[in-house]
């Protein structure tokens, strides 16, 4: 399943994390921004390093993993970001796990409008069982999409699992925002105005 849409709202900003209406887990939190790069797998027990936009954030431990990045259960979206990483072309990825709730997911090219982000968001949405990608702020869909437009998702061929771990990677390189889920590409959208 993929989805191709053309948009161009943000060329740059930095990256985050991002819940909406679940109880979620973190984790091996990787990210590229030009030539700026952060990683983060919170062994360190701390979440030095990250600025909280919204939300109560912390390291904890679950049944399978000693140290994740973990927020509650909240209706308002929080968020949390990597200081100081910004840029044009950003990848991250990181280890997503809805353990009650909806949406889990992550930001890139997003300005600071706390507490509210502007941005890409892709996540998964286990309610749903769908990956996601829309515009942070308005959570409206990307407005050219060829599939899914009237939903901004993709339907996944299998259903997705409250409390199991989901690779998510989203890209923004040049011209492209891109979604993938447990290494497959599901979502891809060309922005003509950026380089």
């Amino acid at each position: 399943l993929r989805m191709d849409c053309t948009d161009s709202t943000w060329t740059s900003g930095g990256i985050g994390l991002r819940t909406y209406q679940a109880a979620a887990d973190f984790d091996n939190v990787v990210a590229g921004a030009g030539a700026m790069s952060f990683t983060d797998d919170f062994q360190d027990g701390n979440q030095n390093g990250w600025d909280t936009r919204s939300g109560s954030w912390v390291v904890g431990s679950t049944a399978a993993v000693e140290h994740v990045l973990t927020v509650g259960n909240n209706l308002s979206g929080p968020w949390i970001s990597p200081d100081g990483i910004s840029g044009t072309d950003q990848d991250l990825s990181a280890d997503v796990q809805a353990r009650e709730g909806n949406q889990a997911g992550l930001l890139v090219r997003t300005t600071d409008t706390s507490p509210d982000p502007r941005g890409y968001y892709a996540a998964i949405d286990t309610n749903k069982d769908a990956l996601l990608l829309m515009r942070a702020g308005t959570w409206d869909s990307l407005n050219s999409c060829t599939v899914g437009l009237a939903t901004g998702q993709v339907s996944l061929p299998t259903a997705l699992e409250r409390a199991h771990t989901y690779r998510l990677r989203l890209t923004a390189i040049g011209s492209t925002v891109s979604a993938y889920l447990d290494g497959t590409l599901r979502i891809q959208c060309t922005d003509a105005t950026t380089t």
